[in-house]
């Protein structure tokens, strides 16, 4: 008999749903890693999996898949013999039957009727898209990576800046290019161009990578799905974000662990909670906790739930717009999409441009586990001026900014001038004051300005205020007298 301490990995209950794979297993051993793994780990790892299926007489043509990223494991057509000598080695955490699932369940797709789909040279104004208004966006996303793992992405698509040399498929007879449409709206949403055409994404201009896990009628394998967290694993950084507009059909701990162990790496990962208005706990890989994962319900419109949104707090930690979203079509134009899928990458386009900035801008309504879900949005910094606004002449006044919203200290650059018609001085550098003090104002009867510049956080505000100069005697607010 096995050891008692492998009995138990034996009878854990590892996956749930979808359709079983005969013969196709995955295999999962143990000494899993926490934080980054670098590519000398990853070899050493490699290396062991391949002396494991070695030793446990796995013929090379029944290998599927080989991880040493995001797990250390394979996929692999067995037989019963062999599952049971895999069982036996003391190495050897869990196995797994593969499964197919669609990532797509529950998504729906209309022609909108206000941004008709447009093919070849006759090109679209750009629309700014209700949802990305509603997170605070477009936002500039230039210089910024996302990886999309779904159907795959529009490679050529004239809205969108594909890194196709990193771009991969994992769908068997099937290149990187999406044949469905899910993934290039996806896309759309998080990073299409701030231009003439289309629509504009949150992050507008970021680069994206294809990574298909799901065919053209969004069938995958929960293999496939690992393969394509693991590719990610051992190619993205700390800096980029990883979306995934998709889930298992049930449970799949394989597949939870290896999005784990990538969040423990480092790097972000934003999940839809699917689409089957029940708990999101009981879908991989919605349901993982991770500081460095966000799983994201949706709304409508006027911020109520989005009937068939799963719930759950955890593993929930945000909504996002999630009904008759518009975004980009495969070959251009676009098309209105409904489903978590949507909201995703709406708050994938935040962490990807404002990490520091998210926050609850209101919940939505009629959320059905009764906790509601906090509806994600960038607040930039925002300053206010308060002070006299009827000065006379020669008279000094000191002027208060009020600013919020900002990250990390504040830096305030005071201006004045003493015409409506005259360029605003600087009254010295900037400084750390939030107050200013003016001792000299128009010597004429008309009106003088002071102004404020905040920044913080790399991000400026400004806002001003006209003070009304009058002549010693006049009434209060009178200014010409």
């Amino acid at each position: 008999p096995p050891p008692a301490d492998n009995q138990a990995a034996m009878q854990k209950t590892t996956e749930s749903g979808g359709e079983v794979i005969p013969g196709e297993y995955i295999v999962v051993f143990k000494d899993q890693w926490e934080g980054r793994i670098n590519n000398n780990v990853a070899q050493e790892a490699l290396q062991f999996v391949n002396d494991k299926i070695s030793e446990f007489g796995v013929e090379e043509k029944n290998v599927k898949s080989r991880y040493e990223y995001a797990l250390r494991g394979f996929a692999a057509k067995l037989t019963d013999k062999q599952i049971e000598a895999i069982k036996r080695n003391p190495n050897v955490d869990f196995v797994e039957k593969n499964r197919r699932f669609n990532g797509l369940e529950g998504v729906s797709s209309v022609s909108p009727t206000n941004l008709g789909k447009t093919t070849g040279a006759a090109l679209m104004s750009q629309s700014t898209p209700w949802g990305i208004n509603r997170v605070g966006g477009p936002l500039d996303g230039t210089g910024k990576k996302a990886w999309v793992l779904d159907t795959g992405i529009d490679l050529d698509h004239p809205d969108l800046i594909v890194d196709v040399g990193n771009s991969v498929s994992y769908v068997g007879g099937e290149s990187a290019d999406d044949l469905n449409g899910h993934g290039t709206h996806v896309a759309g949403i998080l990073a299409a161009k701030n231009n003439s055409t289309d629509v504009v994404g949150v992050a507008a201009g970021a680069t994206v990578v294809s990574v298909k896990v799901l065919d053209q009628n969004g069938d995958g394998t929960i293999s496939d799905a690992i393969d394509g967290i693991n590719y990610v694993a051992g190619k993205a950084s700390s800096s980029h974000v990883v979306n995934m507009s998709l889930g298992a059909t049930g449970i799949s701990t394989s597949f939870d662990n290896a999005v784990q162990n990538t969040a423990n790496s480092g790097i972000r990962i934003v999940i839809a909670a699917g689409n089957d208005a029940d708990d999101a706990n009981n879908y991989s890989p919605g349901r993982v906790e991770n500081s460095n994962i966000w799983t994201i319900s949706g709304y409508d419109s006027n911020d109520n739930w989005y009937t068939n949104s799963n719930y759950g707090n955890p593993p929930i930690e945000y909504a996002g717009p999630a009904v008759n979203v518009p975004s980009l079509d495969i070959g251009g134009g676009t098309i209105n999409m409904t489903g978590t899928s949507m909201a995703t990458p709406h708050i994938a386009g935040l962490l990807l441009t404002v990490p520091n900035k998210i926050t609850a801008d209101g919940y939505v309504s009629n959320d059905p586990d009764n906790t509601p879900d906090a509806i994600a949005a960038y607040t930039p910094v925002q300053v206010t001026v308060s002070g006299p606004t009827v000065r006379q002449s020669g008279e000094q006044g000191t002027w208060t900014a009020n600013a919020t919203d900002g990250t990390g200290s504040y830096s305030y650059q005071w201006y004045y001038r003493n015409t409506p018609t005259d360029p605003w001085t600087p009254s010295g550098p900037n400084s750390s004051s939030y107050s200013h003090t003016f001792y000299n104002t128009s010597g004429s009867l008309q009106s003088s300005g002071v102004k404020v510049e905040v920044t913080s956080g790399g991000e400026t505000a400004e806002d001003d205020v006209t003070i009304g100069v009058q002549s010693e005697g006049c009434a209060p607010g009178e200014i010409f007298c």
